[in-house]
């Protein structure tokens, strides 16, 4: 009994003593995120999934890397990251295609390898289905931060105006 005392004693004076010579904690302030942190939190996929949320895009099946690079010629890992997408339907020119990069030399790549593309989707169409020209044409490659993409729907300027607004 004794030594259970004297061992609680010696405890409690341990604890004591480290207590005595803390600092009082303060809560700090963390800094407030920047554009640039905001960017960076944001990936090819999370547009994407806004992208074909919105009920502006018909049914799309995903491309993988393999496709990528049979598709445009460009190795992915070579970028941030990706999200890709064409109409489930082949009669329906439906596209998404958001390369991010880290950096201007990547982005121009990206820019050219996505113009070449809308440009043999243009030509293919006007062989089989015009009808789905006139959004293949309106549509436009851009860059805006970190992304370049390529967006082909029936109303592209509001996935464009939806796709930068995440982006700011």
């Amino acid at each position: 009994m004794k030594i259970k005392t004297i061992l609680l004693t010696i405890a409690s004076a341990a604890l004591l003593l480290t207590a005595c010579g803390s600092e009082p904690q303060t809560e700090t302030e963390t800094p407030p995120e920047t554009e640039a942190d905001d960017e960076a939190a944001l990936s090819s996929t999370d547009l994407y999934a806004s992208l074909t949320e919105s009920g502006l895009f018909s049914e799309l099946t995903s491309l993988d890397g393999d496709y990528m690079l049979n598709l445009f010629g460009t190795d992915t890992s070579a970028y941030t990251d990706y999200a890709a997408g064409e109409a489930l339907d082949v009669m329906n020119a439906d596209t998404i295609v958001i390369f991010n990069t880290d950096s201007a030399d990547l982005a121009a790549e990206a820019a050219e390898k996505l113009e070449t593309y809308r440009q043999r989707k243009i030509d293919e169409l006007t062989d089989y289905n015009p009808s789905q020209l006139p959004k293949t044409e309106a549509a436009e490659v851009k860059t805006k931060g970190s992304f370049t993409y390529l967006l082909i729907c029936d109303d592209t300027d509001a996935a464009e105006e939806l796709l930068e607004g995440f982006i700011k």
